[in-house]
């Protein structure tokens, strides 16, 4: 009797239920329960990505084989069998071609399936297991919505972009004709952005973002060329153009980001008003979101100092703004609030530049003066066709400890030049005082450089 050899060859061709090596027959049995599990292989691995749902069957030809000793033999069995099917179902050779055929029918749009094919050979006490991941695409329809969706998101970015703005510097309600000239502009931003010769469907490009970025960049080039000929107007159409190109690049980004949530969130809830409304906050609340930490908050930040005991003045000095901090002497606090600036184009002051801007400052002493002097030095913008030359009256308060007080109704300083003005406000100021300054119903911006209150015990 032949002895049993673990590396079983080739099939002997005269008989198929033995194999030989080095000359001996070999029983066939004994051989095939050498067979080594780790050794079966199959390629490719078996993957269905993109199926479109209810699209018929869908195909796929894999080999498995056995690199090791032993017979590949046994029955094909499936996990899900109305998912897959596979031919044939029963192999006996250590290289066998398979069919995997996909039914696509009752498949639902954006989801992923996994299930099994299992070889089951009597020579061995465990099955072969060869996963399979099915992804289904995403529904067209429901992309295209979205896409939509963003577009419109973009829109509703611009009008958060103009509020900003309007919020920083009251632009919008001082420069009608410069927004007038920006709308068209804007426009073709988003004309821009919803024709690129690359495809903004499911994927949106990071192209776009990229874009968005290369645009503004762009603007800001030329607004520093406009602003040799003219600084006003081209701080203007900076703050527009910046804040609203900002929130249209944050959008596409927020979209990006979110569009495979989105589409499967539209998929699974159907499109509908609620599932709309979600989505649109979803895509512009983010923009908001940036715009209030970026932009806003910023520019109506307060800065605070100590107040010194027994000095004989307090002052605040605006004149290194707008790059600059503003010099504080003896002051608890400044803010301002409402529609102002720090004078970007004409530097060396703090402008007010709306009916009920505010600037509040805060001043503490250790005692009650007995005589105090308020001087201011500001000035009204110049524009010809406003009376005077320019007119930017305001309002000038004081709450103290001493009581409340108007110092003076509808101010209108001298146009063109700083001028300082002094009033005498002995007995008003307290222990702690707030100064306010309120702008009223302006036909220019109202400049202040600095403010001071002296006092003498």
């Amino acid at each position: 009797m032949a002895q049993y050899c673990s590396s079983c060859g080739s099939a002997n061709p005269d008989n198929a239920r033995y194999c030989w090596s080095d000359g001996q027959i070999l029983d066939q049995s004994k051989a095939s329960s050498s067979i080594i599990p780790s050794r079966i292989e199959w390629d490719p691995q078996p993957q269905f990505h993109n199926v479109t749902p209810n699209s018929g069957s869908v195909t796929q030809e894999m080999v498995i084989q056995n690199n090791g000793p032993g017979g590949l033999e046994g029955s094909l069995s499936i996990d899900n069998p109305s998912l897959l099917t596979v031919t044939p179902a029963y192999i006996n050779e250590n290289v066998s071609y398979l069919s995997i055929s996909l039914n696509t029918n009752g498949l639902q749009w954006g989801t992923a399936y996994d299930t099994n094919i299992r070889l089951d050979m009597p020579s061995l006490t465990q099955e072969i297991v060869i996963p399979v991941k099915v992804q289904t695409h995403q529904n067209e329809l429901v992309v295209e919505d979205f896409g939509k969706m963003a577009k419109i998101a973009e829109v509703v970015a611009l009008t958060i972009g103009f509020v900003a703005s309007w919020l920083v510097s009251g632009r919008i309600a001082t420069e009608f004709l410069i927004v007038l000239f920006t709308c068209p502009t804007l426009a073709l931003m988003l004309t821009a952005f919803d024709t690129l010769p690359w495809d903004r469907g499911y994927e949106i490009s990071w192209q776009n973002i990229v874009f968005g970025f290369v645009l503004t960049a762009g603007v800001s080039i030329i607004l520093a060329i406009i602003e040799s000929i003219d600084n006003y107007t081209a701080d203007a159409l900076g703050t527009i153009f910046m804040l609203c190109g900002l929130m249209v690049v944050v959008t596409n980004i927020a979209a990006r980001l979110l569009q495979g949530h989105i589409v499967d969130y539209l998929t699974k809830q159907g499109i509908n008003v609620q599932t709309r409304v979600s989505t649109l906050l979803k895509l512009s609340l983010t923009p908001f979101a940036v715009s209030i930490v970026l932009i806003i908050l910023p520019f109506g930040s307060a800065n605070t100092a100590s107040a010194t005991a027994g000095a004989d003045s307090a002052s605040v000095d605006f004149s290194p703004f707008p790059e600059g901090a503003a010099i504080e002497r003896n002051i608890v606090s400044w803010s301002a609030e409402g529609n102002w600036d720090r004078n970007p184009p004409y530097e060396s002051s703090l402008r007010l530049l709306a009916p009920g801007a505010m600037l509040k400052v805060t001043i503490s002493f250790d005692r009650t003066p007995a005589n105090a002097i308020l001087r201011i030095q500001h000035l009204s913008s110049h524009y010809s066709d406003c009376p005077n030359g320019g007119y930017s009256p305001v309002t000038i308060e004081i709450q103290s400890s001493a009581g409340n007080s108007t110092v003076v109704r509808n101010y209108a300083p001298p146009a063109r030049d700083f001028t300082t003005d002094s009033w005498d406000v002995s007995g008003r100021i307290g222990e702690r005082t707030v100064i306010r300054i309120t702008a009223g119903d302006l036909c220019t911006h109202y400049w202040i450089q600095s403010l001071e209150v002296e006092f003498q015990s």
